[in-house]
């Protein structure tokens, strides 16, 4: 969450992180079709296969980075709130052009 006199509009649970706050924006940024097709994307390819816990998505994948970068970038001396947003939502929409699979069919 961006670091502001304004609380978080509303708070999303994450599985890693647990309760992820998000600003206004943010909040209504998940609710975009582009990022709510990332709920119906698996994240590890086909490991469910092998081991069924492995049932992750990018969606929940981009709310996990979107935090991460956001905690990462606020140790940056002198970071805009600007420009913590823009890490944010970097983090949030680093996923949304890849095709179900994709990393799946990378070569690492």
């Amino acid at each position: 969450m961006l670091e502001s006199a304004t609380p978080p509009a509303e708070y999303l649970r994450d599985p890693i992180y647990g309760l992820v706050p998000l600003s206004a924006g943010e909040a209504a940024l998940l609710s975009l079709p582009l990022v709510s097709r990332l709920k119906g994307i698996r994240q590890m390819g086909f490991a469910y296969s092998v081991f069924p816990g492995a049932n992750h998505t990018r969606f929940e994948h981009s709310v996990g980075v979107l935090h991460a970068a956001g905690l990462l970038a606020q140790g940056i001396p002198g970071l805009s709130t600007k420009d913590l947003l823009r890490v944010r939502l970097g983090g949030l929409f680093h996923d949304v052009g890849h095709p179900p699979f994709s990393h799946t069919l990378e070569l690492a």
